[in-house]
């Protein structure tokens, strides 16, 4: 019986990841992006954000942090987000032939 350990796990979760992004950006000409959205900036929180935006730069992933103290400031970045995306989107949609 052989031991796995979660190094080993990981760093081939990581070699995926690599292959993925190299996939996305030279054959597919797609920026992956997170948007990462965190309410309140208690310590752990900010250590956790700092990791995942560390991990993204190591792989080439563009990230957008939102922070929120409250409901309606949490909305407010939700609904920044998605104007941004829409706007993309019609931007996109303007340099596509969409005919027959």
């Amino acid at each position: 019986m052989d031991l796995l350990t979660g190094k080993e796990v990981a760093n081939k979760i990581k070699e995926n990841i690599l292959k993925d992004m190299e996939i996305l950006k030279e054959k597919k000409k797609v920026l992956p992006h997170l948007a990462l959205f965190s309410m309140g900036k208690d310590e752990a929180s900010l250590v956790y954000v700092r990791k995942i935006e560390q991990n993204c730069k190591k792989y080439g992933i563009n990230i957008s942090i939102f922070f929120a103290k409250t409901e309606e400031e949490f909305n407010n970045c939700i609904n920044e987000l998605y104007n941004h995306i829409k706007c993309i989107n019609c931007e996109n949609n303007k340099n596509t032939d969409n005919s027959l």
